[in-house]
């Protein structure tokens, strides 16, 4: 079996299932714990075995079922989990409720895998029976397509969870992102300032309606989002990063460096972004400006954490030539 720790010992609470089914290898429920804790230590493919040596013991369980459809979605094998999901509701007349907790939960896993197919329709259709249960879920669907830049997809999704949720803070947030990210930025600011009217608390929400608007070149507008964001959230290093870009694009050097250093001072460090960020253009000849770029790089060598540092010695190295 896998070493999850790499010191060539499995995890404590699978040896200690591992010992249970040794003990009573009949046990259905022994062989559901192993998978169980095998699930939790990220070793799929060995926990998809142990559900299946659960569910020959007792083929009715819908909840044995239901992790065993897990088990396959993280394994990638999204076709078998959903006939998995699809299964559950059928052997279990209990889960006839569609909002029974498990009919719930077999719903929302189905939604993902048949959105990992590319079957969109079918998610929704899925989801709908779930009444106001599914709007996160369609809201997480919708998320999952503006990760891989399908806008379109993910902006009718959140259109048809708003009908439910008309108001909803996150819904409306998250359309607005999208369709920001599609150009469509009437529709984007409507959305991001319904969010805001929703949850005027979240940093967020004001962060990504002061990009909506710099994006559109109203930096002047922009600015007050950044801020507010900031005073929600004090360390909110991609405000202070992008109130250093308007500062930049205003040829205002001493202020884009001061907000530069803060940005990093909170958190900032992806160090080929800022290498490749044409709105630093007008300041990169300025000495500070590789004081920044040093700075990133040393934060990072303290911590010990991973970054985009890559390929940025020898851009570094080109910036003379290359300003």
């Amino acid at each position: 079996m896998a070493d999850r720790n790499g010191n060539g010992k499995m995890p404590a609470a699978v040896r200690r299932c591992e010992r249970n089914v040794k003990n009573n290898p009949e046990s259905a429920s022994s062989w559901f714990e192993l998978g169980r804790a095998l699930l939790k230590a990220g070793l799929n493919q060995e926990a998809e075995s142990a559900f299946r040596e659960a569910l020959s013991k007792a083929p009715d369980s819908a909840n044995y079922l239901y992790y065993l459809g897990n088990a396959l979605g993280n394994n990638g094998k999204f076709s078998e989990a959903a006939q998995i999901f699809r299964f559950i509701d059928d052997i279990d007349p209990k889960l006839e409720d569609p909002m029974s907790l498990i009919g719930i939960s077999a719903q929302r896993d189905l939604a993902y895998c048949l959105g990992e197919l590319g079957q969109w329709k079918q998610a929704f259709a899925t989801l709908q029976p779930a009444g106001t249960v599914a709007v996160t879920i369609i809201g997480d669907l919708a998320n999952f397509q503006a990760n891989a830049k399908d806008y379109d997809q993910a902006c009718r999704l959140y259109s048809a969870a708003l009908v439910v949720a008309p108001d909803d803070a996150d819904l409306n947030h998250g359309a607005g992102c999208c369709h920001r990210d599609a150009g469509r930025f009437a529709e984007a600011l409507a959305h991001l300032r319904k969010a805001r009217r929703a949850n005027p608390e979240d940093p967020d929400i004001w962060y990504d309606l002061g990009i909506t608007l710099a994006t559109m070149k109203k930096g002047r507008q922009a600015r007050p989002c950044f801020r507010k964001a900031l005073q929600l959230d004090p360390k909110y290093f991609w405000a202070w990063y992008d109130l250093a870009c308007l500062d930049a694009l205003e040829n205002k050097p001493d202020a884009a460096f001061t907000k530069l250093y803060k940005s990093v001072e909170c958190g900032f460090r992806k160090a080929d972004y800022l290498l490749k960020d044409e709105d630093f253009t007008g300041i990169r000849k300025d000495a500070r400006w590789q004081l920044v770029l040093d700075c990133i790089v040393d934060r990072v060598k303290m911590e010990k954490s991973p970054t985009d540092l890559h390929g940025y010695a020898k851009t570094s190295a080109d910036q003379d030539s290359v300003h």
